[in-house]
């Protein structure tokens, strides 16, 4: 009797682990900011913030990249649409060629333009982040949607209070124009679906 409730306690025991340590795994593998003193401008030119082991930003040139890979960049994700990027690579620069060569991961996320503001974004941002370790940076052409996305991503992937997102965020590229026109912050107080 006490074997067989060893056992099923061990088993017990496994599952747990499996099912929560997994989700304590991927909130514990970053180092967030706990405040806005805590998040670093890195350059101002291209609104490149550092906030624990991210780095949110407008877009990257090669010598800002080539700098991060030496801060342990292993990922960027850029939200810019492939329109915004198509140009970009018409002026001269293939940050995609650029970061192959220097062997760090690249996803495009579009946000914004005809793909829109969606969660299904946040989602794959999350899958994406989920299997690399390292730095990794999130960014668009001026830092706003990546600011957003950032943002998006510590509520309902870290389980950040909303409030607590927005004041790291406000240190960054994130501006809720309504609060301007009202001449007041607003509160939020619950964390959105």
């Amino acid at each position: 009797m006490l074997l067989r409730f060893a056992v099923i306690t061990l088993l017990f025991n496994q599952l747990y682990l499996v099912s929560y340590g997994q989700n304590i795994l991927s909130k514990t593998r970053y180092t967030i900011p706990e405040s806005g003193e805590e998040i670093l401008k890195l350059d101002s030119k291209i609104n490149l913030y550092q906030a624990g082991d991210f780095y949110i930003s407008g877009q990257p040139n090669d010598s800002v990249l080539r700098l991060l890979k030496e801060k342990n960049l292993h990922l960027v994700i850029n939200v810019r649409t492939p329109q915004e990027m198509a140009l970009l690579k018409k002026e001269g620069f293939d940050e995609e060629a650029l970061l192959d060569s220097l062997s760090i991961s690249y996803v495009n996320v579009p946000i914004g333009g005809e793909y829109g503001f969606n969660k299904e974004a946040i989602l794959e941002i999350n899958n994406v982040i989920k299997q690399h370790k390292g730095n990794v940076m999130i960014h668009c052409r001026s830092a706003g949607r990546a600011t957003n996305a950032w943002m998006a991503w510590l509520i309902n992937y870290q389980n950040i209070p909303v409030n607590d997102a927005i004041l790291l965020g406000r240190e960054m590229q994130f501006n809720l124009y309504l609060e301007d026109l009202l001449g007041y912050e607003l509160l939020f107080d619950k964390k959105l679906k």
